[in-house]
């Protein structure tokens, strides 16, 4: 299977490459197609793209992602706005597994204040 990995974490690590490869078995993994599939929905929101500081739009595909509490807050409202009056197929389908993990995910890193990573393919 094809995943991006999550992970909340209290700070940044300093080495993230190092941090994937200690913590990769207690990630939270959303399938692929999910992300590529939906990607328009989270590109409306600003996260740090490898590195605090570097904004990039939406889910760094290929690398990784920073996502604050306040940026999964925004990807939150992105989602509800998405789906609010949305009749579609595709927004139909958008509703599911994937998205219940992507939203506990999100709802406990404002929650909690934690910092989310998300590590594309």
């Amino acid at each position: 299977m094809i995943a991006h990995d999550f992970i909340l974490c209290s700070r940044c690590p300093d080495n993230l490459e190092e941090f994937l490869l200690e913590k990769r078995s207690e990630f939270t993994k959303i399938h692929d197609q999910f992300i590529q599939e939906y990607y328009e929905v989270f590109s409306n929101v600003k996260l740090f793209w490898n590195e605090v500081g570097n904004y990039g739009d939406g889910f760094c595909y290929y690398g990784i992602s920073i996502i604050t509490p306040e940026m999964a807050e925004d990807l939150k409202v992105a989602i509800v706005h998405y789906l609010k009056d949305n009749k579609t197929e595709k927004a139909e389908y958008f509703l599911g597994e994937e998205l219940d993990v992507l939203n506990d995910l999100l709802e406990e890193s404002v929650k909690s204040k934690k910092i989310l990573l998300h590590f594309g393919i």
